[in-house]
């Protein structure tokens, strides 16, 4: 369990605190397997993608990657975002 919420954890449980780690490119919008909500705080066109950051209730901020072509939702908007959980990572802290 987590300040956001319970998620499925990837292979290789550590004892102790850890991070769950997750790239960009692995989330997507929507609900699903394992899903955050937050609020669009920016969006950054960067070539072949736009980079969507979206606060999360404790304060961190996620990024995802949308394809071009893809409409990003407007800055102020609630969002979800979901991974399969074999794509996040536990990083011991």
């Amino acid at each position: 369990m987590t300040p956001l919420g319970r998620f499925a954890l990837p292979e290789g449980r550590l004892a102790g605190a850890a991070a769950l780690v997750i790239r960009p490119e692995h989330l997507r919008l929507g609900a699903g397997e394992n899903t955050i909500e937050g609020v669009v705080s920016e969006t950054v066109y960067a070539g072949a993608e736009t980079r969507l950051l979206f606060d999360l209730a404790d304060g961190t901020t996620a990024v995802l990657r949308l394809p071009t072509g893809m409409a990003a939702p407007e800055i102020g908007t609630a969002v979800q975002a979901h991974w399969a959980t074999d794509a996040a990572v536990l990083v011991p802290l």
